[in-house]
């Protein structure tokens, strides 16, 4: 059985103000604060490795 590493991902709430040529500033305010609470900001500056997408389990695990 596969389990995704990462459920909190699908439970993000969508980000109020897509990004455009004028709110950039504001933009990256709500993109960094998400990346940092979920403590993801290592796989954006390439210092962490990103995981496998699943992890496969043996039956009885």
């Amino acid at each position: 059985m596969a389990v995704p590493l990462f459920p909190f991902l699908s439970s993000l709430v969508p980000l109020a103000h897509k990004l455009d040529r004028t709110n950039f500033a504001f933009w990256r305010s709500q993109i960094l604060s998400t990346v940092r609470a979920h403590e993801l900001e290592g796989f954006l500056l390439g210092t962490q490795l990103c995981p496998e997408q699943y992890v496969f389990l043996q039956e009885g695990e």
